[in-house]
């Protein structure tokens, strides 16, 4: 497992560069992209603007963990683990994530923006669980003992 364990901190530490690039991007250039989309000197989007920008910024800080967990499921399953994964991703997902963001979205008030920041957290939380998995199941073992 010693290989498994190096390639698959290798691959999680590239995705996790990448990501941060990516994450990079997306921040310094959220206006320029919804100027993509809208026209940024025409005052009727400006609502639209105004929702867009939060949800960017979200999205980009997503982007990191994101990665991050993908490719150590990706790992996981390499290593034949399908199962556990599936349903850690379920209650991450839907049990961390729609919880977190419906409680952000409504009862606070954050609306749309607290549904992202919530789906964020869920994916963040799968990333944590599934990079402890894999270090956990790629752990050498003593067997002289």
């Amino acid at each position: 497992l010693g290989a498994a364990r190096r390639a698959g901190y290798v691959a999680i530490a590239i995705a996790a560069s990448f990501m941060l690039l990516a994450t990079l991007g997306l921040l310094g250039f959220r206006q320029s992209i919804i100027g993509l989309y809208l026209d940024l000197s025409d005052a009727t989007n400006d609502p639209v603007v105004a929702l867009a920008l939060p949800m960017l910024f979200v999205a980009a800080l997503a982007q990191m963990t994101d990665g991050v967990q993908r490719v150590a499921s990706g790992a996981l399953y390499g290593l034949q683990d399908t199962r556990m994964p599936m349903v850690l991703s379920g209650l991450a997902f839907w049990g961390v994530g729609l919880t977190t963001g419906y409680v952000l979205g409504f009862p606070l008030g954050l609306g749309g923006v607290g549904l992202w920041i919530g789906q964020s957290f869920g994916v963040a939380v799968a990333g944590v669980i599934f990079v402890a998995r894999f270090h956990r199941l790629t752990q050498p073992t003593d067997q002289g003992r």
